[in-house]
């Protein structure tokens, strides 16, 4: 086996462990509507061993943003915020902040997105 070999085979058993495949792999090679094992070979070919190794780490440390991102989005809080101007930016942050670190915790999304509405309806009445 040569070096190029062993260096697949490093790489494969890292993107083929439970947390890459869970929360990467099937996720996202799902959204780009590929297989698996196409998502693993675009992934080997662009990162090296060093990223593969930090990556998984990186995307853990995105997760608050990317749920603050979603909720900001779901409960369409540039509409209560930039454009009727009926809640201020602190308090949506706050909103998304609280949310985001429930659904962290287990917390239902949709759950969240329903405890939201509530909220929102409170500030703004």
């Amino acid at each position: 086996m040569d070096n190029e070999e062993k260096m697949k085979l490093y790489k494969l058993r890292i993107l083929r462990s439970f947390r890459w495949q869970k929360d990467i792999v099937i996720p996202l090679s799902k959204e780009l509507g590929i297989s698996q094992e196409e998502f693993e070979d675009i992934l080997m070919k662009h990162l090296d061993m060093s990223s593969l190794s930090s990556l998984h780490s990186t995307y853990e440390s995105t997760m608050p943003e990317m749920i603050m991102n979603k909720l900001d989005i779901d409960l369409k809080l540039f509409w209560y915020v930039d454009i009727l101007e009926l809640m201020s930016k602190e308090d949506a942050t706050d909103l998304k902040v609280q949310l985001s670190l429930k659904v962290l915790d287990g917390y239902d999304y949709n759950q969240a997105l329903e405890d939201g509405k509530q909220l929102i309806l409170e500030k703004i009445r």
